[in-house]
Protein backbone atom coordinates (compact mmCIF):
# COMPACT_ATOMS: atom_id res chain seq x y z
CA UNK A 1 0.00 0.00 0.00
CA UNK A 2 3.04 2.42 0.99
CA UNK A 3 4.21 2.08 -2.90
CA UNK A 4 0.68 2.62 -4.41
CA UNK A 5 0.41 5.35 -2.17
CA UNK A 6 3.44 6.92 -2.73
CA UNK A 7 2.97 6.43 -6.73
CA UNK A 8 -0.53 8.17 -6.56
CA UNK A 9 0.96 11.33 -4.68
CA UNK A 10 3.70 11.40 -7.28
CA UNK A 11 1.14 10.98 -10.40
CA UNK A 12 -0.99 14.30 -8.35
CA UNK A 13 2.60 15.96 -7.53
CA UNK A 14 3.19 15.86 -11.29
CA UNK A 15 0.04 17.14 -12.71
CA UNK A 16 0.14 19.95 -10.09
CA UNK A 17 4.21 21.13 -11.58
CA UNK A 18 2.30 20.25 -15.02
CA UNK A 19 0.01 23.36 -13.95
CA UNK A 20 2.07 25.82 -13.24
CA UNK A 21 4.99 25.28 -15.74
CA UNK A 22 4.37 23.45 -19.05
CA UNK A 23 0.32 23.29 -18.90
CA UNK A 24 0.30 19.92 -20.99
CA UNK A 25 -2.95 19.41 -19.28
CA UNK A 26 -1.66 16.48 -17.77
CA UNK A 27 -3.49 17.88 -14.40
CA UNK A 28 -7.50 17.49 -15.76
CA UNK A 29 -8.79 14.58 -14.02
CA UNK A 30 -9.64 12.94 -17.45
CA UNK A 31 -5.79 12.49 -17.69
CA UNK A 32 -5.30 11.69 -14.03
CA UNK A 33 -7.72 9.40 -13.45
CA UNK A 34 -6.47 6.78 -16.16
CA UNK A 35 -3.12 7.22 -15.07
CA UNK A 36 -3.91 6.32 -11.76
CA UNK A 37 -6.12 3.24 -12.58
CA UNK A 38 -3.03 2.22 -15.04
CA UNK A 39 -0.54 2.44 -12.42
CA UNK A 40 -3.23 0.32 -9.83
CA UNK A 41 -4.00 -2.00 -12.53
CA UNK A 42 -7.60 -1.36 -13.09
CA UNK A 43 -7.26 1.31 -16.53
CA UNK A 44 -11.11 1.39 -16.40
CA UNK A 45 -12.27 2.31 -13.64
CA UNK A 46 -9.73 4.88 -13.38
CA UNK A 47 -11.27 6.06 -17.39
CA UNK A 48 -14.42 6.26 -15.79
CA UNK A 49 -14.08 8.34 -12.72
CA UNK A 50 -11.57 10.77 -14.20
CA UNK A 51 -14.66 11.37 -17.10
CA UNK A 52 -16.69 11.66 -14.59
CA UNK A 53 -15.10 14.15 -12.73
CA UNK A 54 -13.76 16.05 -15.50
CA UNK A 55 -17.54 16.38 -16.76
CA UNK A 56 -18.25 17.96 -13.26
CA UNK A 57 -15.61 20.14 -13.29
CA UNK A 58 -14.76 21.35 -17.46
CA UNK A 59 -15.69 25.16 -16.68
CA UNK A 60 -13.17 25.46 -14.31
CA UNK A 61 -11.07 28.60 -15.01
CA UNK A 62 -8.11 29.94 -12.79
CA UNK A 63 -9.14 34.26 -12.04
CA UNK A 64 -6.54 35.76 -9.86
CA UNK A 65 -5.55 34.31 -6.84
CA UNK A 66 -8.96 32.48 -6.21
CA UNK A 67 -8.39 28.80 -6.09
CA UNK A 68 -10.83 26.21 -8.29
CA UNK A 69 -11.40 22.83 -7.16
CA UNK A 70 -8.60 20.13 -7.79
CA UNK A 71 -9.71 17.99 -10.13
CA UNK A 72 -5.86 16.36 -10.39
CA UNK A 73 -5.99 15.34 -6.73
CA UNK A 74 -9.76 14.42 -6.46
CA UNK A 75 -9.11 12.21 -9.33
CA UNK A 76 -5.87 10.57 -8.13
CA UNK A 77 -7.72 10.01 -4.53
CA UNK A 78 -11.22 8.60 -5.76
CA UNK A 79 -9.57 6.24 -8.45
CA UNK A 80 -7.34 4.93 -5.58
CA UNK A 81 -10.18 4.69 -2.89
CA UNK A 82 -12.30 2.68 -5.58
CA UNK A 83 -9.90 0.23 -6.54
CA UNK A 84 -7.73 -0.23 -3.56
CA UNK A 85 -10.89 0.26 -1.82
CA UNK A 86 -12.93 -1.50 -3.73
CA UNK A 87 -16.20 1.24 -3.30
CA UNK A 88 -18.44 2.00 -5.50
CA UNK A 89 -17.26 4.30 -8.50
CA UNK A 90 -20.68 6.58 -7.82
CA UNK A 91 -19.31 6.77 -3.98
CA UNK A 92 -15.69 7.32 -5.17
CA UNK A 93 -16.58 10.18 -7.69
CA UNK A 94 -18.66 11.79 -4.48
CA UNK A 95 -16.07 11.36 -2.39
CA UNK A 96 -13.86 13.02 -4.92
CA UNK A 97 -15.99 16.14 -5.45
CA UNK A 98 -14.98 16.86 -1.50
CA UNK A 99 -11.22 16.38 -1.85
CA UNK A 100 -11.49 18.91 -4.77
CA UNK A 101 -13.14 20.88 -2.23
CA UNK A 102 -10.08 20.65 -0.01
CA UNK A 103 -7.88 20.89 -2.92
CA UNK A 104 -9.23 24.45 -3.77
CA UNK A 105 -8.43 25.33 -0.37
CA UNK A 106 -4.60 23.89 -0.81
CA UNK A 107 -4.75 25.90 -4.22
CA UNK A 108 -6.09 29.39 -2.44
CA UNK A 109 -3.27 29.09 -0.14
CA UNK A 110 -0.28 27.97 -2.89
CA UNK A 111 -1.80 31.48 -4.69
CA UNK A 112 -2.25 33.80 -2.01
CA UNK A 113 -0.34 32.63 0.71
CA UNK A 114 3.01 30.78 0.51
CA UNK A 115 3.42 31.64 -3.44
CA UNK A 116 3.13 35.36 -1.84
CA UNK A 117 6.06 34.64 0.25
CA UNK A 118 8.35 33.22 -1.82
CA UNK A 119 7.80 35.48 -4.62
CA UNK A 120 9.21 38.28 -1.52
CA UNK A 121 11.80 35.91 -1.02
CA UNK A 122 13.03 36.46 -4.78
CA UNK A 123 12.41 40.68 -4.66
CA UNK A 124 16.31 41.02 -3.17
CA UNK A 125 18.20 39.26 -6.05
CA UNK A 126 15.69 40.08 -8.68
CA UNK A 127 17.28 43.87 -8.13
CA UNK A 128 20.47 42.88 -7.92
CA UNK A 129 20.03 41.10 -10.93
CA UNK A 130 20.67 37.53 -9.78
CA UNK A 131 18.88 35.59 -12.12
CA UNK A 132 20.32 32.24 -11.06
CA UNK A 133 18.84 32.80 -7.61
CA UNK A 134 15.31 34.04 -8.88
CA UNK A 135 15.50 30.94 -10.69
CA UNK A 136 16.73 28.78 -7.90
CA UNK A 137 14.39 30.14 -5.68
CA UNK A 138 11.25 29.50 -8.11
CA UNK A 139 11.77 25.87 -9.00
CA UNK A 140 12.66 25.42 -5.25
CA UNK A 141 9.22 27.08 -4.21
CA UNK A 142 7.29 25.32 -6.71
CA UNK A 143 8.68 21.80 -5.95
CA UNK A 144 8.00 22.35 -2.16
CA UNK A 145 4.63 23.67 -2.49
CA UNK A 146 3.05 21.48 -4.39
CA UNK A 147 4.66 18.26 -2.27
CA UNK A 148 3.32 20.04 0.72
CA UNK A 149 0.04 21.13 0.00
CA UNK A 150 -1.22 18.20 -2.51
CA UNK A 151 1.30 15.10 -2.98
CA UNK A 152 1.52 14.77 1.23
CA UNK A 153 -2.27 15.44 1.67
CA UNK A 154 -3.10 12.51 -1.38
CA UNK A 155 -0.42 10.28 -0.03
CA UNK A 156 -2.31 10.61 3.40
CA UNK A 157 -5.32 9.94 1.78
CA UNK A 158 -4.45 6.86 -0.32
CA UNK A 159 -2.43 4.90 2.41
CA UNK A 160 -4.61 5.88 5.23
CA UNK A 161 -8.12 7.08 4.22
CA UNK A 162 -8.74 3.84 2.25
CA UNK A 163 -9.73 1.46 5.12
CA UNK A 164 -11.46 4.25 6.74
CA UNK A 165 -13.74 4.90 3.67
CA UNK A 166 -14.27 1.41 3.01
CA UNK A 167 -15.55 1.05 6.66
CA UNK A 168 -17.63 4.47 6.34
CA UNK A 169 -19.08 2.38 3.30
CA UNK A 170 -19.56 -0.86 4.67
CA UNK A 171 -21.92 0.37 7.79
CA UNK A 172 -24.15 2.84 6.15
CA UNK A 173 -27.51 2.25 5.56
CA UNK A 174 -28.44 1.26 1.87
CA UNK A 175 -30.78 4.06 1.20
CA UNK A 176 -27.52 6.35 2.33
CA UNK A 177 -25.06 4.63 -0.54
CA UNK A 178 -28.32 5.44 -3.11
CA UNK A 179 -28.93 8.65 -2.45
CA UNK A 180 -24.98 9.15 -2.89
CA UNK A 181 -25.26 7.52 -6.14
CA UNK A 182 -28.20 9.47 -7.51
CA UNK A 183 -26.13 12.63 -6.66
CA UNK A 184 -22.67 11.58 -8.15
CA UNK A 185 -24.60 10.83 -11.11
CA UNK A 186 -26.20 14.53 -10.97
CA UNK A 187 -23.08 16.10 -10.76
CA UNK A 188 -22.00 15.37 -14.55
CA UNK A 189 -25.25 18.19 -15.47
CA UNK A 190 -23.97 20.45 -12.92
CA UNK A 191 -20.48 21.04 -14.78
CA UNK A 192 -22.22 21.04 -18.17
CA UNK A 193 -25.05 23.83 -16.26
CA UNK A 194 -22.04 25.77 -15.57
CA UNK A 195 -20.18 25.22 -19.22
CA UNK A 196 -23.53 26.48 -20.66
CA UNK A 197 -24.07 29.15 -18.44
CA UNK A 198 -20.50 30.76 -20.31
CA UNK A 199 -22.23 30.29 -23.82
CA UNK A 200 -22.80 34.19 -24.52
CA UNK A 201 -23.71 33.60 -27.76
CA UNK A 202 -27.24 31.86 -27.97
CA UNK A 203 -27.43 30.86 -31.57
CA UNK A 204 -25.53 28.00 -30.70
CA UNK A 205 -28.52 26.46 -27.88
CA UNK A 206 -30.11 24.97 -30.64
CA UNK A 207 -27.09 22.79 -31.33
CA UNK A 208 -27.18 21.56 -27.69
CA UNK A 209 -30.56 20.45 -28.11
CA UNK A 210 -29.63 18.65 -30.82
CA UNK A 211 -27.18 16.74 -29.36
CA UNK A 212 -29.60 15.89 -26.02
CA UNK A 213 -31.84 14.35 -28.86
CA UNK A 214 -29.45 12.28 -30.46
CA UNK A 215 -28.29 10.66 -27.37
CA UNK A 216 -31.64 10.57 -25.61
CA UNK A 217 -33.48 8.97 -28.53
CA UNK A 218 -31.27 8.15 -31.42
CA UNK A 219 -29.20 6.42 -29.46
CA UNK A 220 -25.60 7.32 -30.37
CA UNK A 221 -22.61 7.38 -28.43
CA UNK A 222 -20.95 10.33 -26.79
CA UNK A 223 -17.85 9.61 -29.49
CA UNK A 224 -20.48 9.35 -32.13
CA UNK A 225 -21.84 12.89 -31.07
CA UNK A 226 -18.02 14.45 -30.83
CA UNK A 227 -17.50 13.61 -34.08
CA UNK A 228 -21.07 15.08 -35.40
CA UNK A 229 -20.44 18.38 -33.61
CA UNK A 230 -16.77 18.20 -34.76
CA UNK A 231 -17.92 18.07 -38.38
CA UNK A 232 -20.36 20.43 -37.45
CA UNK A 233 -18.03 23.48 -35.78
CA UNK A 234 -15.49 22.77 -39.32
CA UNK A 235 -18.40 23.65 -41.31
CA UNK A 236 -19.62 26.98 -39.58
CA UNK A 237 -15.99 27.64 -39.90
CA UNK A 238 -15.66 27.04 -43.33
CA UNK A 239 -18.89 28.54 -44.45
CA UNK A 240 -18.63 32.10 -41.94
CA UNK A 241 -15.21 32.19 -43.24
CA UNK A 242 -16.23 32.21 -46.76
CA UNK A 243 -19.08 34.75 -46.25
CA UNK A 244 -16.25 37.36 -45.26
CA UNK A 245 -14.31 36.72 -47.82
CA UNK A 246 -16.72 37.94 -50.28
CA UNK A 247 -17.56 40.66 -48.10
CA UNK A 248 -14.20 42.32 -48.12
Amino acid sequence: MFIKALLVALIVWLGQMDEMTLQFQTTRAIVTGPVVGLVLGDFQTGLQIGAALELMYLSNVIVGAAGIPDVTMAAGVSVALAILGGIPNETAISVGAVVAAFGQFMATIRLSVLGVFFARLADKPAREGDTKKVFAIDIFASCFIHLLLFALPTFIAVYYGTDLVVAAVENMPVKYLTAISKGASLLASIGFGMLLSMLTAKKFFPLVFIGFVLSAFAKISTVGIVIIAVAIAVLYVALTSKEEDEYE
